[in-house]
């Protein structure tokens, strides 16, 4: 009988490496500090991937800085600009070693606690994919809210719960820089690239995931990752959120809900529920 030898992608898979893929365009002004997150990991086992949108200012400048001191770093780029974070993710995706992949977003902050906390979840629920709850900051790092990270996080598992296809539908509970999944249960499936899926093309994956009866996401109570709210954001705009998010539904199978409601049941909802939040949050901010 003939052995062939893995590919490093074989040997890697059960090795607990983490692909961490990080999307840039013009991200000069939070990247190195975003990195130094990452690098700050007491999980070591890591490659961090960074794929650049084609920036215009010091970002490949900053990358290449960091790159001289940390082999772990790898940088690619897009041939064009492709306008959104999904090309990008979806090429580190392509290139990606780990049994785990995480995703994170160029401006945001991981506690140094987040990998090794997320892969014991992950393996003692039998989980394909978890997520936390996030602290948001402002540009310039002041905490919009009360939580912070600054209380320690255990080993223990912490309360958490199961994020349906029926409650995401409700409202998009997942944080894509909170998110640790296992590269198996991702599969062939990536992010859409489609122009009118910009700002919601993590949304809509976590959907056709958990369509999947079998596919076990945990949102976990404990905040593992600073937010960092920016009015340039691509999902900074209320009202263009609501409507892409309308839109979606139309695209989606609700005939699980009679005569015909399920577009305005479910849009109701991720209305409703993202107010409250929003006012919970603004009420926590002036304690």
């Amino acid at each position: 009988m003939q052995h062939r030898n893995k590919t490093n992608k074989e040997q890697a898979i059960g090795s607990g490496l983490v692909s961490v893929i990080i999307p840039t365009f013009n991200s000069q002004a939070h990247l190195e500090e975003t990195i130094n997150s990452v690098l700050a990991q007491t999980h070591q086992n890591f490659e961090l991937i960074v794929v650049d949108d084609m920036s215009t200012d010091n970002t490949m400048h900053v990358i290449e800085g960091l790159r001289r001191k940390h082999s772990t770093i790898t940088l690619t780029n897009t041939s064009v600009n492709s306008g959104g974070p999904a090309t990008p993710r979806n090429i580190g995706i392509g290139i990606a070693k780990g049994e785990y992949i995480a995703f994170l977003d160029s401006d945001d902050l991981w506690h140094p606690k987040k990998l090794e906390h997320q892969i014991l979840a992950i393996e003692q629920e039998k989980l394909d994919m978890v997520c936390s709850s996030v602290v948001k900051i402002s540009a310039h790092k002041k905490a919009l809210t009360t939580l912070n990270l600054n209380g320690e996080i255990t080993n223990q598992i912490d309360s958490y719960q199961i994020l349906s296809y029926h409650k995401l539908l409700q409202k998009n509970y997942i944080a894509l820089s909170s998110v640790l999944i296992r590269s198996k249960s991702l599969g062939e499936h990536r992010f859409s690239e489609a122009q009118e899926h910009i700002a919601i093309e993590d949304y809509l994956l976590w959907l056709t995931l958990s369509e999947h009866q079998n596919f076990r996401c945990g949102l976990f109570s404990c905040a593992l990752i600073e937010y960092r709210m920016l009015d340039s954001s691509l999902s900074s705009s209320k009202l263009t959120m609501t409507r892409k998010i309308w839109n979606l539904h139309g695209q989606l199978d609700l005939t699980h809900i009679p005569f015909g409601l399920g577009r305005a049941f479910y849009m109701t909802s991720y209305i409703l529920r993202s107010t409250f939040k929003m006012i919970v949050g603004k009420l926590k901010s002036l304690r």
